[in-house]
């Protein structure tokens, strides 16, 4: 998502426009309060990883189109969160407009110097403004049903994150809440770690479990307990081999470069646009018999490359025994990477210290999220985020091993 964000900033005056504004409206004031490290009051659950905990593309406006990408940016299409969009078992006690949780913005150890500062606040700010739905995201639907009100959650993750930035997500957390953690902590790396060319590419499950360990020993290292203790929540690496193999979600019909296609159609031709699709684009908006925009025919063409280039080994196209053997190495991988989590928790433990006459730091490993079965409802329509179906099953899952774990002890 980055790098189609780097493309468009770098072609047309009005897209810099679009990007800048939303950076001045929706990030600036606040980017500065984060790097001035000023506490955030009242954070009872935070949430660290990737795009789903950001709900991004989660939208059902959003769809993998360059036109409709273009509506969304320049106002006329909208992706306000709505109360009836929510499943009607986590919007109890909610409504209109829905309360935003807190987003925490990069800290001062993220940065190389002002410029650095710049860009990367410029692209969370075009990805919080444009392409994430907060309330729509895993994390808010979870806080609904723990009773955490929405402006109690704090997301400190981010769109494209690797297991490796949990220390950085880590730093955000304790720079909103003073160095104390809330009461719970949920963590929740998804799949960015089996992305690659190839894979030789994709992390080792040494690596992986290097990373985890390093992450949960920072928290620990550096983390002050909440009254009563603080419980911190590994959630287990799900199957996102789905995506690849569940022909409910191949067969989910999308809209796409200006017409309809299926997610399996969208795979075989590396998420590029038909020829006829192509001239469509290029000729016309949709809908409409007006001269399509330079600036909607470059999202349109832009667009393409951006799941298969940046992660071949999940969403390139291809068949037979080598994508076969892929997916096979792909599956040992996630086996191994859900071994390292384990192994990360009952090491970290074994060294978490209580602080304080009661409660400490809690660590627990949620293995629930490892059996979540999608179908294609339960997709966004990019044919590779997550719908509010799927966000919703993430969450139940969540849910469940939290109050297991909470009637064990």
């Amino acid at each position: 998502m980055n790098g189609f964000i780097r493309c468009m900033m770098a072609f047309r005056p009005a897209a810099v426009r679009a990007v800048m504004g939303a950076w001045l409206a929706y990030g600036g004031s606040a980017a500065a309060a984060a790097s001035a490290n000023q506490p955030i009051p009242s954070i009872a659950l935070a949430v660290i990883g990737d795009s789903l905990s950001t709900g991004a593309v989660t939208h059902p406006a959003l769809a993998f189109d360059g036109h409709v990408l273009w509506d969304i940016f320049n106002g006329t299409l909208s992706v306000a969160p709505r109360l009836a969009d929510l499943p009607a078992n986590f919007n109890t006690g909610l409504k209109e407009p829905l309360v935003a949780p807190q987003r925490l913005w990069p800290t001062p150890r993220e940065f190389f110097g002002g410029a650095d500062w710049i860009w990367r606040n410029a692209l969370q700010s075009v990805s919080r403004s444009y392409l994430d739905t907060a309330e729509y995201s895993w994390g808010y639907l979870l806080a609904t049903r723990l009773g955490v009100a929405p402006s109690e959650l704090a997301i400190g993750g981010e769109d494209g994150a690797q297991v490796d930035r949990m220390t950085r997500h880590i730093d955000r957390v304790l720079a909103a809440n003073a160095g104390v953690l809330p009461k719970r902590l949920v963590i929740f790396y998804t799949g960015n770690d089996l992305c690659g060319a190839s894979m030789a590419e994709v992390t080792s499950a040494e690596e992986y479990g290097r990373r985890v360990a390093n992450g949960l020993s920072y928290l620990l290292r550096n983390a002050q307990a909440a009254p009563g203790g603080s419980d911190i929540y590994l959630a287990s690496h799900m199957n996102i081999l789905q995506l690849m193999t569940s022909d409910s979600i191949l067969d989910k019909k999308v809209r796409a470069f200006g017409g309809e296609s299926t997610c399996r159609e969208l795979r075989q031709r590396g998420f590029r646009p038909t020829a006829e699709q192509a001239e469509h684009l290029r000729v016309k908006p949709v809908g409409g018999d007006a001269a399509s925009s330079p600036e909607a025919w470059y999202f349109a063409m832009a667009m393409p490359p951006s799941p298969a280039g940046f992660c071949a080994t999940l969403f390139a196209g291809g068949e037979g025994k080598a994508r076969e053997d892929e997916i096979h190495a792909l599956a040992n991988r996630i086996r191994s990477f859900r071994e390292k989590q384990v192994q990360a928790v009952e090491q970290a433990s074994g060294t978490a210290k209580p602080q304080g006459a009661e409660g400490g730091l809690r660590l627990h490993y949620l293995e629930a999220t490892a059996g979540v079965k999608f179908l294609g409802e339960d997709i966004a329509q990019d044919c590779f985020h997550l719908s509010i179906a799927g966000q919703a099953k993430i969450a139940e899952a969540m849910l469940h091993g939290i109050e297991s774990l909470g009637a064990k002890r």
